[in-house]
């Protein structure tokens, strides 16, 4: 689990932030270039892309970097068996709240994408 969340940590710094910032100036050029920022796609487009970078940035990022210790830490306290069988393992509360509120800000942010593929296929 540990690696999973750093990949994730990774791939958000080097695919989701220059991502953000590459749609919003291409939306600024494209909006300014055809004089559309009164339109209500436009100016939802700017907020679902300030709206996901801050989401991002302020919830998904701590949680995160709070989930690589944690389950490095759970994941090191579980005693090794001498009969090298299976044991029932179980991450702490810590890992579970931070794991719920990172699936609650990804489903915020999964809902605002579908709302601005359902306004952008609308216009």
């Amino acid at each position: 689990m540990p690696w999973f969340f750093r990949m994730m940590q990774l791939l958000t710094r080097q695919l989701v932030y220059p991502g953000l910032l590459i749609v919003l100036v291409c939306g600024i050029y494209l909006a300014s270039k055809e004089d559309q920022f009164h339109a209500f796609y436009v100016q939802w487009g700017f907020f679902a892309v300030i709206a996901i970078g801050a989401i991002e940035g302020g919830v998904m990022a701590p949680r995160v970097r709070a989930l690589i210790t944690v389950s490095a830490r759970d994941l090191a306290a579980v005693p090794v068996a001498a009969d090298s069988q299976l044991r029932a393992f179980s991450f702490s509360a810590d890992y579970r709240a931070a794991f719920r509120q990172l699936s609650i800000a990804g489903a915020v942010q999964s809902g605002i994408v579908v709302l601005t593929v359902f306004f952008m296929a609308a216009h």
